[in-house]
């Protein structure tokens, strides 16, 4: 029996079987025959679907007496198979809609003032970042970092006087408002004379204040002196490590030798610091 490809085709989606072909020629592929989709004519003037009018389609999904539809082209076969497909004829199940359930799941959909505020947020703190990197930039600093239990003391270290003298006194001003257990760590920056041996030297003085912000954690930080000769940048310096600050004029260096200044600086502790406990 000779099948046209018109039949052929219709076997095989009835099958489940989706055919495909190439609109361009594959490259190193052999060639292709050319698949005539007409039905031949019979002797008596019938297209051979007519001429077979009670073909029966052995399916998986349908009964064995289900006819082929006679006299029909290729493409009212695929079109018919596709109003099947729509009617549930087809094998694959149509997708199920997104549940309630699901949608529950996933939770509300954020709304553009939602995303609007997190943008802000987001260049806000960009802004911050390269403010705090020009204010940064060139900056020279020398400074210890003293802390306890409860309070984390600041001061630049000078040269001028032994660096153990300042250590003791600097510990002495911590045991002397409650703290003990007493930890230090130095700063000196730049690391090198000159700026251009670290390519990114702005970036790196971030990353070590932010790790010395980690260790002073929320401790209330007593800052004596100037951090660095111009105001923004000791401002910069001292927000990178804390916002909990009670400053006094006069450094570790300047206290050493001057029991007015010491008596001065333990006032103005008193008053801030011990009296607002």
């Amino acid at each position: 029996m000779t099948t046209t490809e018109a039949e052929r085709q219709y076997y095989l989606s009835r099958m489940g079987v989706q055919l495909w072909y190439a609109r361009v020629p594959l490259p190193g592929a052999a060639p292709s025959p050319d698949f005539d989709f007409t039905e031949p004519e019979t002797a008596e003037g019938k297209s051979a679907s007519d001429a077979q009018g009670g073909l029966s389609v052995p399916t998986r999904d349908h009964p064995k007496d289900a006819p082929l539809p006679p006299g029909k082209s290729v493409k009212e076969l695929l079109q018919s198979i596709d109003g099947g497909a729509k009617s549930g004829d087809s094998a694959t199940p149509p997708a199920k809609p997104a549940t309630d359930e699901a949608t529950s799941k996933a939770g509300p959909e954020p709304d553009a003032s939602t995303h609007e505020s997190v943008a802000e947020n987001s260049l806000a703190s960009e802004l911050e970042v390269d403010e705090a990197s020009r204010t940064l930039a060139g900056v020279s600093v020398d400074m210890g970092i003293w802390w306890g239990d409860q309070f984390a003391l600041v001061s630049p270290v000078s040269a001028d006087v032994s660096e153990e003298l300042q250590a003791k006194l600097a510990a002495n001003i911590l045991r002397a408002i409650g703290d003990t257990q007493i930890q230090q760590k130095r700063l000196v920056w730049p690391v090198f004379n000159n700026p251009r041996v670290l390519k990114s030297a702005d970036r790196d003085l971030r990353m070590i204040l932010h790790s010395l912000a980690e260790q002073v954690g929320q401790r209330k930080v007593v800052c004596l002196g100037s951090l660095s000769g111009q105001p923004e940048q000791h401002q910069a310096l001292m927000a990178a490590l804390s916002e909990a600050v009670v400053e006094a004029p006069d450094t570790l260096a300047a206290l050493a030798g001057d029991h007015e200044k010491k008596r001065s600086l333990w006032h103005r502790l008193q008053d801030r610091v011990i009296g607002a406990r």
